[in-house]
């Protein structure tokens, strides 16, 4: 490897990753990134729920069709960085899409009458 590479590896390895090789530093890393970008973890979390097997969003047939560029423009537009605790929500139940998805409170969020209609 030239001298120029080795060198750009050697900071960003020191910017970026510190001690990944551990179980430490890797989650130290997710915190970083999480911090930086909050609605990465709400993308991760929606794409477990409808890909996993044998979790009620999959069984359902409930897609994920966003991407992380769409769920950082929702969280935005819906000012989700002010919120207490910000929530995913699907207006009218369908697929996860960009124009389904808003972000509002997770207790104005548990507090909506899509669960029981569902589960019944």
């Amino acid at each position: 490897m030239p001298f120029k590479q080795k060198e750009r590896k050697r900071i960003y390895q020191k910017e970026y990753m510190q001690r990944p090789e551990t179980k430490e530093g890797r989650a130290k890393n997710r915190a970083i990134y999480y911090t930086k970008k909050p609605w990465a973890r709400t993308i991760r979390n929606v794409r477990r729920r409808c890909n996993c097997k044998g979790h009620w969003y999959h069984d359902q047939g409930i897609k994920c069709l966003l991407t992380l560029k769409d769920v950082e423009f929702l969280w935005h537009r819906d000012k989700a960085s002010f919120m207490q605790n910000p929530s995913i929500d699907r207006i009218n139940g369908g697929h996860y899409t960009f124009e389904n998805c808003r972000y509002i409170e997770l207790v104005d969020n548990k507090s909506r009458d899509k669960w029981r209609e569902n589960s019944s």
